[in-house]
């Protein structure tokens, strides 16, 4: 199905919006965020071997397109991706699915500056759709905290 000039225009200014053109740079951790597209997979796996940050973590359970994919967590799924695209294992951590202490040692010793971590029930894949209130509230809180720290 081809998209008329009108619907292409319209997405190339969305994505140019949504996309920050930042230049990479070197961090504590690579965060791939789970979906059905493996390409993020990939290019977190080519950071990593870039030497951009020494840890992967991954997060999705599974989704309205990525249940009727697959068996198993978008998590899992891209963390085997990562693996075979010569990713070390335990150089991958699966978002909140962990041994108990693990995310306070990703804390510790990954991710130093963290300012919280908001687990919102009733949601999965996607929060910000599954529960906006919510989502709202916890990013208005962060916000006031992250603007009185400066």
């Amino acid at each position: 199905m081809a998209l008329d000039s009108t619907v292409s225009d319209l997405a190339q200014q969305l994505w140019n919006y949504l996309r920050l053109n930042l230049p990479v740079e070197k961090a504590d951790c690579i965060v791939g965020l789970g979906s059905y597209d493996l390409r993020v997979a990939d290019r977190c796996a080519e950071l990593y071997a870039g030497g951009w940050a020494p840890l992967v973590i991954f997060s999705g359970h599974l989704g309205n397109w990525t249940k009727r994919m697959w068996d198993s967590s978008e998590t899992e799924i891209f963390a085997e991706h990562a693996i075979a695209r010569g990713v070390p294992r335990d150089k991958i951590w699966l978002g909140v699915y962990q041994t108990p202490g693990a995310f306070e040692a990703m804390q510790r010793g990954a991710c130093t500056k963290l300012m919280g971590v908001h687990l919102v029930k009733g949601a999965g894949h996607s929060v910000a759709e599954e529960q906006p209130e919510e989502v709202n509230r916890v990013l208005l809180e962060f916000l006031q905290r992250a603007n009185a720290a400066i």
